[in-house]
């Protein structure tokens, strides 16, 4: 299988200070924030924080833990009679999940929990937690650097605001919905956001208790029904525990299963490694309802790729193009109204690719010869276009 190298950027974006008069106060500010995520993108390897969120007369917080690229433990508290109590918790390590929930009937509390094996490696498919209103690694500085050039944020001041000096950004006019950002200065990390929704509703995420690469390790990845009551401390109540199958088996690309339709395009990107690939058959998989719903074309597969760079990740998905069977993922561009996010078409010649931006994830999608590809992970966006045009030139034979 022939690959083609993707050439890094010697510059990710043009100088700022070429484009706006020096004597500007914003634009230093918005050169000075550019710098800072440049420098800080792909630095971090384990992030912990709190967030709290405030939704009208609701309050809810979280607790992450993160350890990038592909790990996590995150607990979601609700106030109950006054105290935060946990009633949500879900943990990642590679392809396996573990979502859990504290049901609540008034006369009894019950666990409900499901254990996912071998589920797809790509961020924000339903079956990951997808974190939109933060993750610290890459991808979060990238999507952000990408919104500050296409003009979806624009930095407003340098504030102190809790007793830290801050970036105050705030969503371009017109733009839906409305958002403010309080970025430390220290390291481009949020501090709070808040969002206006459609009638005045007024969203306010405040996050907390942040270290960078902390010491302490992540807890351990709950297996069985007591480690998950554990976790709500509530050692020794019964659990319901389901176990499913994702379908996702790793197998390189030379082992095409037959019927697939497809061989899969194999690009290489500077400075990555190949991680593992992955054959799946949805159609075999008990992960969701909608998957089940969908009639598969006889021996439909997907592929996945995993380039890996330390603690960046690229996650590639290909499958085969089949005529009245679009099969994307259901994509960022849903998120409208709730979140902030911005979209553009690469050229012809990059694939005429879709590339989507929200505040921390960003997602590529396009047609190559007879596959259809979605890219997700921790690359800038000329990386992103320079990637589109790779499996251009793949699908047309190219070296």
């Amino acid at each position: 299988m022939r690959r083609a190298l993707v050439k890094t950027a010697a510059l990710l974006f043009l100088s700022l200070t070429a484009l706006s008069h020096p004597a500007c106060g914003k634009a230093d500010l918005r050169a000075e924030l550019v710098e800072l995520l440049r420098e800080k993108a792909g630095k971090i390897e384990s992030l912990t924080f709190t967030c709290r969120t405030e939704d009208g007369e609701k309050v809810y917080g979280e607790e992450f833990h993160l350890r990038f690229p592909d790990e996590y433990r995150y607990r979601f508290l609700e106030e109950r009679n006054g105290e935060m109590v946990p009633t949500r918790y879900a943990a990642q390590s590679g392809n396996r999940v573990v979502r859990a929930r504290l049901e609540d009937s008034g006369s009894d509390i019950s666990l409900q929990a499901e254990l996912l094996e071998d589920v797809p490696p790509i961020r924000g498919t339903g079956v990951y937690l997808s974190l939109y209103h933060m993750m610290g690694n890459a991808d979060y500085y990238y999507s952000l650097l990408s919104m500050l050039e296409g003009g979806s944020l624009s930095v407003v001041s340098l504030e102190d605001r809790e007793g830290r000096k801050t970036y105050h950004l705030r969503s371009a006019e017109g733009l839906s919905p409305e958002t403010e950002v309080w970025l430390e200065t220290e390291n481009g990390l949020p501090l709070r956001r808040e969002l206006v929704l459609e009638q005045g509703r007024r969203v306010v995420f405040s996050y907390g208790d942040l270290c960078v690469d902390p010491p302490l390790p992540l807890e351990p990845f709950p297996e069985s029904a007591a480690e998950i009551a554990a976790v709500f401390g509530r050692t020794g109540s019964p659990v319901s525990l389901d176990v499913k199958d994702g379908a996702c088996r790793l197998g390189p690309a030379s082992l095409t299963p037959e019927g697939t339709g497809f061989s899969p395009l194999l690009p290489e990107l500077e400075g990555f490694e190949e991680a593992g690939s992955f054959w799946r058959d949805p159609a075999a998989s008990d992960l969701s309802a909608s998957e089940r719903s969908l009639r598969f074309p006889e021996g439909f597969r997907e592929f996945y790729l995993l380039l890996r760079q330390g603690s960046r990740q690229a996650e590639i998905k290909e499958v085969p193009r089949v005529e009245d069977f679009g099969y994307y993922t259901s994509g960022l561009g849903l998120l409208s109204g709730a979140y902030l996010v911005q979209q553009e078409r690469f050229p012809r010649e990059a694939a005429d690719a879709s590339y989507t931006v929200t505040f921390n994830r960003q997602e590529m999608q396009l047609v190559a010869g007879e596959v259809e590809i979605t890219v997700t992970g921790d690359l800038s966006r000329l990386e992103y276009e320079e990637l589109a045009r790779t499996f251009q030139s793949l699908a047309e034979g190219n070296p």
